[in-house]
């Protein structure tokens, strides 16, 4: 299994950083991207906003940013993933690539801000983000159009569907509730 760094750069919002891990290794093993590289940094709404801001030219805090390794044109053409195509293991011609998928920053006060509101846990929402960040990170994104948007949408409902079957959790009313955002 390669790396999985998880650095809690913040002190505003309390992590139950084991059960972070745990959840991290399984979604990583669902999505089959363990033998990858990623980290995953908390930090405050203040870095969270320098970097929207330095990357997306958008001047606020948000929960969660992926800054990727790989270039993506078709996210099911780069790596295979057992949610969305035919339960394949990672291709073997990526072999000789950088084994670094890349990294995720979660803006943890923004998060919690959200929990806050909507009433649903932290370690949930957590578990949605990272999976919504892996999937920007192998080259889902919801933002060129519906079709591409739907079809990040079904790829990260199946990986939750998955992931609440093992560890007996509701991470789906998580992701169904950012539809209404």
């Amino acid at each position: 299994m390669a790396k999985l760094l998880i650095q809690n750069l913040q002190s505003i919002v309390r992590v139950n950083r084991r059960l972070l891990r745990s959840d991290v290794q399984l979604i990583r093993k669902i999505m089959e991207i363990e033998k990858f590289d990623v980290s995953i940094s908390l930090v405050n709404d203040e870095e969270i906003q320098r970097l929207n801001h330095n990357y997306r030219n958008v001047d606020k805090p948000t929960d969660v940013l992926s800054f990727s390794f790989r270039d993506h044109d078709d996210p099911t053409s780069s790596v295979s993933h057992n949610a969305v195509s035919s339960n394949a293991n990672l291709s073997d011609e990526h072999e000789n690539e950088i084994q670094d998928l890349g990294d995720l920053y979660l803006g943890m006060p923004y998060i919690r801000a959200r929990c806050l509101k909507t009433g649903f846990r932290l370690t949930d929402e957590l578990a949605v983000l990272t999976v919504h960040g892996f999937s920007h990170l192998l080259g889902y994104d919801h933002e060129k159009s519906t079709e591409d948007f739907k079809r990040m949408y079904l790829f990260e409902f199946n990986i939750l569907r998955q992931f609440d079957r093992i560890t007996r959790r509701n991470t789906i009313a998580v992701k169904e509730s950012t539809l209404d955002c």
